[in-house]
């Protein structure tokens, strides 16, 4: 069974008075006790995260910590020997852990454990305490299933390297069971590319996804060309992440690596600010030549170009070219943008075409920048689904899953278009929603047995409105279309979430 627990502040109450604490669970503590009571023996799997973001001078981080802590012990502490997956976001001390450990003597069926601080924005960030680092390594050492790893300790400002081995995250890194795990994202300090991929790849013969958070010490002046680090090839790595590496090492770090079972690849993500003026060209080179060098058929891409209007015009025809050559394999693409017009007129089928850009292509995720041109999208999807059951086209897939999510901005105060502003139903949406209702609506319809097309067809448009200054009540996401719903037609509005 499965708990997730929010927490939130309890509006009203004084941080200081211990019977009404300053946050609330949710769902409510009777419903997780009763739950965790009438599933008996089967394995528990529970996450702990706040309902608001938690930061140092949170005033309300002493209650969230004095108020959480006795309901792990009292509540999930009690059945430690089922925990099967335990996950604590965002937990905002790094003097110990959420639990009492020390009446946890082992945990036979635990195989993912995940573990975040919120002290990426510290003034003064410091390593673990001890109290944390012991918790830490008694899970790590008592979990003898344990598969599944994700610690990420930002609170931390050293490199990696400097750690001695009295130092807390030196401590806790030896004792990692490297060799049983086959998921891994890790952070214990600022480590370069050549670094992680000796630790974590080399380490690890059992990986198979891996999420590289390389995040180099601002001060390290080494120039990545300067690495000498010979290539590694790991034969069992499916999945790689690089997550928040704004300079050009996440650049060299497809140079180093072999990987023949690659099948996802997840690119940083957002404009970064040490590219110079290559823009993503070395970037989009290296991926080419790693799929090239490992021979592997990459089936999922999350690739980003620019959000917001620069000068790296070319972008969307490098990234063109780098879907070209993943063409033959690649199944999902889930992409941020600024103008999706470029990628809808390539992966549109021509009636008459004798090759097909990226035909098996099954799943589209798009964030963009602005408004797009949802007709264009409507063609594309349509001549897939066309495609898909034409004989002269053999092979082409339908796309089963299309989302499109994009920015929305209120115009200026007299405006011409400032007349016409309204988000929950945009006048140059209305024929586009319709026409993408009916084509999943008409593709859900299609005959089961058939081995063309059997699955439905989910189709989501939303709008995400975020006016910084001065925020307005529009602010939000709205939901156009979701055929996964049971009233596609229906608008939903989700506002921004509250903070403390």
């Amino acid at each position: 069974m499965g708990i997730h627990q929010r927490l939130r502040r309890h509006e009203g109450s004084p941080v200081d008075d211990i019977d009404r604490p300053g946050v609330e669970l949710l769902p409510p503590l009777p419903i997780a006790q009763k739950s965790i009571d009438l599933s008996r023996a089967l394995p528990l799997s529970f996450s702990v995260i706040p309902w608001n973001e938690i930061k140092d001078d949170n005033p309300h981080i002493n209650a969230y910590i004095r108020y959480v802590k006795p309901m792990l012990d009292n509540v999930f502490v009690p059945h430690h020997t089922r925990w099967r997956s335990a996950t604590f976001q965002e937990w905002p001390s790094l003097y110990e852990l959420p639990f009492t450990w020390s009446i946890t003597p082992n945990f036979p069926r635990l195989q993912q454990f995940s573990f975040t601080d919120s002290s990426s924005g510290a003034t003064d960030p410091k390593p673990p305490e001890d109290p944390f680092a012991q918790g830490v390594i008694h899970v790590l050492k008592n979990a003898p299933v344990l598969r599944h790893l994700d610690v990420q300790l930002y609170g931390t400002d050293e490199h990696f390297d400097n750690w001695t081995p009295e130092d807390t995250c030196h401590r806790i890194a030896t004792a990692i069971p490297w060799e049983r795990l086959t998921t891994l994202s890790l952070f214990l300090g600022y480590m370069s590319v050549p670094e992680s991929l000796r630790l974590f790849i080399g380490q690890c013969p059992n990986l198979e996804s891996l999420i590289l958070p390389i995040l180099k010490d601002p001060f390290d002046t080494a120039a990545p060309g300067n690495w000498t680090t010979p290539i590694i090839q790991h034969s069992r790595l499916q999945e790689l992440t690089f997550i928040e590496p704004e300079h050009p090492c996440c650049t060299k770090a497809p140079n180093l690596l072999t990987l023949p079972k690659l099948q996802s690849l997840v690119l940083p993500s957002g404009p970064c600010s040490f590219m110079g003026t290559s823009g993503r060209g070395p970037l989009i080179k290296a991926v080419m030549d790693l799929v090239e060098r490992s021979s592997c058929q990459l089936r999922r891409l999350h690739y980003s170009t620019r959000l917001l209007a620069g000068r790296y015009h070319s972008e969307p025809e490098l990234t063109l070219v780098l879907l070209q050559a993943l063409s033959s394999s690649l199944e999902e693409l889930e992409m941020d943008m600024r103008c999706v017009k470029p990628f809808t007129t390539e992966l549109t089928v021509p009636t008459r075409a004798k090759q097909v850009f990226c035909p098996h292509l099954k799943k589209i995720a798009w964030r963009v920048g602005k408004q797009p041109d949802l007709l264009a999208i409507v063609d594309m999807i349509q001549s897939r689904q066309r495609s898909a059951s034409s004989a002269y086209l053999d092979g082409v897939a339908k796309l089963q899953t299309v989302s499109i999510t994009f920015s929305m901005k209120k115009p200026k105060e007299g405006d011409a278009l400032d007349a016409l502003w309204d988000p929950m139903n945009p006048p140059n949406l209305q024929e586009p929603i319709k026409r993408l209702q009916a084509l999943a609506e008409q593709a859900n319809f299609a005959d089961e047995s058939s081995l063309i097309n059997p699955w439905p067809q989910m189709i989501r448009i939303a709008s995400q409105v975020c006016e910084s200054y001065p925020e307005t009540r529009e602010n939000g996401e709205y939901v156009y279309l979701d055929t996964t719903l049971s009233h596609p037609d229906m608008v939903r509005f989700y506002p921004s979430p509250t903070r403390f």
